[in-house]
């Protein structure tokens, strides 16, 4: 999910639970959720039904 992001053109972000978080060399999987309400407002502007 976190790759597809970038596909779409999201950067790294600061909430833990988001799929954009950055990992910083680690595996954060458990930790990671959904998209947050930032990422999921850009991706609603290109058309994904989130």
């Amino acid at each position: 999910m976190h790759e597809l992001g970038h596909t779409q053109g999201l950067k790294h972000c600061s909430d833990k639970t988001c799929f954009m978080r950055d990992a910083e060399g680690k595996n954060p999987t458990d930790e990671e959720k959904d998209f947050c309400q930032n990422c999921k407002k850009v991706l609603r502007s290109k058309h994904w039904k989130i």
